[in-house]
């Protein structure tokens, strides 16, 4: 998984992963995103 600890609290507007050429298996094909003020009380913001 991947976290990111930002300095103030901020909207995220785009997400890109993987590289779009050409399918590889690498690239994935499922993930979540989580939000909150505290790492141990994220919460499920996006599924896909």
């Amino acid at each position: 998984f991947l976290a990111l600890k930002l300095q103030r609290p901020a909207i995220v507007r785009s997400i890109t992963f993987g590289k779009f050429e050409k399918t590889h298996v690498c690239n994935i094909k499922k993930f979540k995103v989580f939000g909150g003020m505290e790492y141990d009380k994220m919460m499920e913001l996006l599924k896909g």
